[in-house]
């Protein structure tokens, strides 16, 4: 069943002790408030109560993209070193082109550079610029794998 929706006047506080004549419950309360806050204060606030986790949610990720690129180096050494043995391939780095013919010294030389950079995306790792700078090493070693992916199938072909 329905209930009957009742709607009351508003209270004139004129006979209240110490009210301003003619003005409603509501009306004082709104004189009687603190004064607001500026937009841009009300939104930071806002998206740092939205974010809370922010930088626990990043340094995850950040994690996540640190093994992707491990994954992915390994890969490009492994397709470094058999490029090498086919002989139909020629290094464009000059450090590690000097390393080609030692297999051991250029594992090293990539996997120092490797934890080197991974300590350092990994110390920095809620920052948002370290985020961005690992997503984009991300895409660039992505990029780099379907270099390899092309490169092999024109030589198996």
């Amino acid at each position: 069943m329905l209930e009957p929706v009742v709607k009351t006047a508003p209270i004139i506080l004129q006979d209240a002790p110490g009210a301003d004549a003619g003005l409603t419950a509501w009306s004082r309360r709104v004189a009687e408030a603190p004064p607001r806050r500026p937009l841009w204060e009300a939104i930071t606030t806002a998206r740092r109560a939205i974010a809370g986790d922010a930088p626990a949610r990043r340094a995850r990720r950040v994690f996540l993209m640190v093994v992707f690129l491990w994954v992915l180096n390994i890969g490009d050494l492994t397709m470094t070193m058999i490029a090498h043995r086919l002989g139909q391939f020629e290094e464009l780095n000059p450090v590690a082109r000097g390393l080609l013919d030692c297999p051991a010294a250029l594992t090293v030389f990539k996997l120092a550079l490797l934890a080197l950079s991974s300590g350092i995306f990994l110390a920095f790792r809620r920052v948002r610029l370290t985020e961005i700078a690992c997503g984009g090493m991300c895409c660039v070693y992505t990029a780099l794998t379907f270099v390899w992916t092309v490169y092999f199938q024109d030589i198996m072909l």
